[in-house]
């Protein structure tokens, strides 16, 4: 599923959230459900280039530098709490191998797990 190939009715936007977990807390809805999917770096980019807005909640540089060189521009790091909005597209963000203990300076895309999730109002099961 896909708001991407949906008329965004006006007023609304299509965001897409980087995000490092998934915040339950972050939704006001009583009762929703989420699909989550693992997709490749392709995925987040197509999504980034024809969505109005793009909100980076990672604050790790390594994981920040490899999205950048992905995408193509910078992101700046949000320092407020994330609140889901309707037409939000929620990409969660983290590496392949966990480096307790390393200094990392820098990482590649193919460093990078990517879930894409989509969260529907209700319970859909």
């Amino acid at each position: 599923m896909t708001f991407v190939n949906e008329k965004i009715p006006e007023g609304e936007k299509l965001r897409v959230i980087l995000l490092s977990y998934f915040p339950v807390d972050a939704f006001s809805l009583r009762e929703f459900t989420a699909s989550f999917r693992r997709v490749s770096i392709r995925s987040l980019k197509f999504d980034s280039d024809v969505a109005d807005e793009v909100r980076c909640y990672i604050k790790y540089k390594p994981i920040l530098g490899a999205l950048e060189k992905a995408l193509g521009f910078e992101l700046q790091p949000i320092n407020e709490p994330y609140q889901h909005n309707t037409y939000d597209i929620i990409y969660i963000i983290f590496l392949k191998k966990t480096l307790r203990g390393k200094y990392i300076e820098e990482l590649e895309p193919d460093d990078l797990v990517i879930y894409r999730s989509i969260v529907l109002k209700g319970a859909w099961f």
